[in-house]
């Protein structure tokens, strides 16, 4: 193997490995399950996790497809905090609208979470409704986060390990090495 070429092989790894120890991301989550309350009828419960705001959560909206559901009422709301509902409108057209704001709550801390927000939904579509499009505000009504709810109690798709992956890359790159000598 030639001297030049392994100063280039060290660097290609050492530079990999800092790639595959990257820090997590981390992001406001919020998790839904949904209940079939027959006719259409599905009631959707939301834990809202801080994994991301230092100053908090206290506002969020989330977004029904105006061409999935038809009518929202609000259900429940954890002590403390308001929630509205507006319907779908397909006259305009605009998505439904399920949101809370804090009251009397502190706003959900870096690293809690909060459940017992609720809605009940019209849903037209086929199958199981699924999730919806989110925002958090922060004070000012500016968006500081955005997203899609999850499912919860789902498993996630298992990546593979850091190791494994540079393990199978340095057995690729000790393959082609070898080809070449």
């Amino acid at each position: 193997m030639d001297n030049i070429m392994v100063p280039k092989i060290i660097r290609t790894l050492v530079i990999t490995s800092l790639f595959l120890f990257a820090a997590s991301s981390k992001a406001v989550i919020i998790e839904y399950d949904v209940t079939d309350l027959g006719g259409g009828s599905y009631q959707y419960d939301y834990t809202v996790i801080n994994d991301d705001l230092v100053a908090g959560v206290e506002e969020f909206s989330l977004f029904f497809d105006y061409t999935l559901f038809t009518s929202l009422s609000l259900d429940t709301g954890p002590t403390g905090w308001l929630t509205y509902a507006f319907n779908p409108d397909l006259g305009l057209p605009d998505d439904g609208l399920y949101g809370a704001f804090i009251d009397l709550a502190s706003p959900i801390a870096l690293g809690d979470m909060l459940g017992g927000f609720s809605v009940v939904a019209q849903y037209i579509g086929a199958g199981m409704p699924g999730s919806q499009f989110f925002e958090v505000y922060d004070i000012g009504f500016n968006v500081v986060a955005a997203g899609n709810t999850q499912r919860a109690n789902t498993a996630d798709v298992a990546e593979p390990g850091a190791l494994a992956l540079l393990l199978l890359g340095l057995a690729g790159l000790s393959r082609a090495v070898r080809r070449r000598v």
